[in-house]
């Protein structure tokens, strides 16, 4: 209507802020490069060939280096900054709020920086600190003008509870506080999302991978919380807002054959007549897709019969998974009962008032679920007990921590289950008759015996240490009887159930005279814990989108991508199917697993299901 009004169109209005006093001072830290030009063409050359090209502009080397001059001005959140959006909207002038600024730069850890200069003490990265995640490991301090964001005691963010998760960054209205991201990205190119699941461990949190306009490379990852659907709410933690970084060069090495490169073609054949020999055992990493444990199924039923697999980890769980098959007196939990939404549940969401934990370790793990924890303690005054060695973060508060001596947890737990036993059916509880030995106090057992045995929806979270009648027992004592088995691998409930015979790896290694022959699958030798004298006298074959030393030395070595550049499906802590979806399009020399797997099997007339999701 500006145009009928006034008879001219509106120029539209951006509100930037523009610093014109830079001097040289401003960038003392910056190399200085010299700018590259165009070769000299002499004028008796050019006359000499009139209707030639002399003129062949800069080389693509020469190109490179003048491109990395740039200094990438700017704000990097411009275009997720309220601020600049909503000053646009309603054309506020700049000049009109200009004032003093004070220099609160802080390049905070290695995951992101804190400005507090464009800080605006909206609080919301303090509310998602305490109301998502459940750490308040920030505050406001001071007051005015002064006012800063700032751990307790202005203490360092290594030192506070922050976990790095990075939420309090993506909810960050202005350019306060972001992430470091990927070098020589340009600030005014908006990411393209792809969403994906996240395969550093099995919580399944949904993540959005933000990629470049070429679908080159992940510049950043971000989550959905407005997204009803996804497992966990939004919630992800460092592991995969930040994992990103270290998998970018992943699957980019060239197949070997005893330490010398080789074709593709060449180390598939090489592998294939390895795999099929004598005595051979599979070695498998924890971050396998659904379609790539099929593929491995399909490719062992046929070229390797005889081979006995081995799981880096979670192989523990087979005896917890056996025995919850068999019981009818226990359930299985979904995050309802924690946070977020899921396939059904008999408890509301979020209404779990007591987590009993044994022999878990969710900080590292699972940090997720300690996030869920902690918030559910602080908030709602969940009562939490823990059995183990290893509470982490969950030994605050209210918390019970029960640490019984080495080889007394099946002890303790029939004290346990016989204490809430007693006090259900309002009996005396002979504490001191059930703990000779097991180091632990009887008031600690009654107190938490009493904290479950109140509870109306308690639920069990078990590690793979647990004793399996034990923790079950005492799960079916608790109200409900609903329990959550929490493995440490993202694709080991597909491998495990798929592969019920499945060992740990550790009894191969304890065991050198087994084996002559090992294939490791989606692991390294040093990630499944083997050393140089474990491989002594014994062939074997590396499967990885990483290599190591000992994977350099094998006599097969092939690249496989890394987990951001897969496509399948994964099942999570809860037994929900997620989709895991390709994010950077590269030409690297890796493949995925499965078509090595079909390669393999293809000459010998053997039929591998290619993954059937991939692009």
């Amino acid at each position: 209507d500006h145009y009928l009004t006034h008879g001219t169109p509106k120029k539209p209005f951006f509100y930037d802020i523009v610093q014109t006093d830079l001097g040289p001072e401003d960038f003392a830290d910056v190399e200085r490069t010299t700018q590259e030009h165009v070769a000299h063409v002499s004028g008796e050359t050019r006359l000499a060939a009139p209707f030639k090209e002399y003129n062949k502009g800069l080389t693509e080397e020469q190109t490179l280096r003048d491109a990395k001059r740039c200094m990438e001005c700017g704000c990097a959140d411009v275009f997720e900054c309220k601020l600049r959006k909503f000053a646009t909207t309603h054309e506020v002038q700049p000049e009109k709020l200009a004032g003093a600024h004070v220099e609160k730069f802080e390049d905070a850890n290695q995951y992101y920086v804190r400005n507090m200069d464009k800080c605006v003490l909206c609080a919301k990265c303090v509310r998602a600190c305490d109301e998502i995640s459940g750490f308040h490991a920030i505050d406001f301090a001071k007051r005015g003008f002064e006012s800063v964001l700032t751990p307790h005691f202005f203490n360092d963010m290594e030192h506070s509870d922050c976990t790095f998760c990075g939420l309090c960054t993506q909810v960050c209205p202005v350019g306060a506080l972001m992430e470091k991201r990927v070098e020589r990205w340009p600030h005014l190119e908006e990411p393209r999302i792809v969403k994906t699941t996240c395969m550093l461990c099995p919580v399944g949190c949904e993540l959005d991978l933000n990629l470049d306009r070429k679908r080159s490379r992940v510049v950043r990852v971000t989550t959905d919380l407005d997204n009803p659907e996804a497992p966990t709410g939004g919630s992800c933690c460092m592991k995969g807002r930040y994992g990103f970084k270290d998998v970018a060069n992943d699957g980019a090495f060239v197949p070997a054959l005893k330490g010398n490169s080789a074709s593709w073609s060449d180390a598939v054949a090489a592998f294939d007549a390895l795999a099929t020999g004598n005595n051979a055992a599979i070695v498998l990493g924890p971050s396998l897709t659904s379609e790539e444990v099929r593929a491995l199924k399909e490719y062992s039923s046929l070229r390797t019969p005889n081979a006995q697999l081995y799981a880096t980890s979670d192989a523990e769980f087979v005896p917890l998974l056996n025995e919850a098959a068999q019981r009818k007196d226990v359930v299985k939990a979904t995050y309802a009962s924690m946070t977020g939404s899921a396939l059904a549940s008999a408890i509301p969401c979020g209404e779990a008032d007591a987590y009993l934990l044994v022999r878990t370790n969710t900080d590292e793990d699972q940090p997720v679920l300690t996030s869920w924890l902690r918030r559910a303690a602080r908030h709602r005054k969940t009562a939490v007990v823990y059995i183990g060695e290893t509470p982490g973060l969950l030994d605050k508060g209210e918390a019970v921590v029960l640490r019984p001596k080495a080889g007394k947890y099946a002890q303790l737990l029939k004290a346990l289950t016989s204490a809430v036993k007693a006090i259900t059916a309002k009996e005396g509880v002979a504490s001191t008759d059930l703990l000779p030995g097991t180091g632990v106090l009887p008031e600690d057992l009654e107190k938490a015996a009493g904290l479950l045995a109140a509870a109306k929806h308690p639920v069990t979270l078990i590690g793979a240490e647990a004793p399996a009648k034990e923790v079950f027992d005492t799960s079916a004592a608790l109200a409900g009887g609903r329990y959550m088995l929490l493995f440490k691998g993202a694709g080991n409930l597909s491998l495990l159930s798929a592969m019920p015979g499945i060992l740990p790896a550790a009894t191969l290694r304890a065991d050198r005279g087994n084996a002559g022959i090992l294939l490791f699958v989606g692991t390294t030798p040093e990630e499944a814990g083997f050393s140089a004298d474990d491989l002594t006298k014994r062939k074997y074959a590396v499967l990885s989108s990483v290599s190591s030393p000992l994977s350099e030395e094998a006599d097969v070595l092939l690249p496989i991508l890394p987990w951001i550049e897969r496509d399948g499906s994964m099942t999570n802590l809860e037994g929900r199917e997620l989709a895991v979806r390709r994010g950077p399009l590269t030409s690297k020399t890796g493949k995925s697993l499965c078509a090595l797997l079909a390669e393999s099997a293809l000459p010998h007339e053997g039929k591998i299901h290619a993954n059937p999701v991939a692009r």
